[in-house]
């Protein structure tokens, strides 16, 4: 996930700072699909293309990197699910 300054810029801070993983489907050649490792892919969400809101955001995520010789199926449907709260600040005196 890049993040760059979108959360701040929108207020918003992460909820949890889980790893995402996501399942997908891969087809092509046998020999190339039993060829193919994770490592071979690099997927990213870029918080700074996204509009971006408190509560849960629904965020589509891009292909950067894949082999050459397989297709990801339904890769229009690859989303992560990133739940955003506000950012609020609280003034209140303290008794020393």
């Amino acid at each position: 996930v890049v993040e760059g300054d979108a959360l701040e810029k929108a207020s918003l801070v992460k909820l949890s700072n889980k790893e995402f993983h996501v399942d997908v489907t891969i087809k092509g050649a046998s020999t190339d699909v039993y060829s193919v490792k994770a490592s071979d892919f690099n997927l990213q969400v870029d918080l700074n293309k996204n509009s971006l809101k408190s509560g849960n955001n629904r965020l589509p995520i891009t292909i950067k990197k894949k082999p050459e010789n397989v297709a990801i199926q339904k890769q229009d449907n690859l989303y992560i699910d990133l739940n955003l709260d506000s950012i609020i600040t609280k003034k209140f005196k303290i008794n020393l």
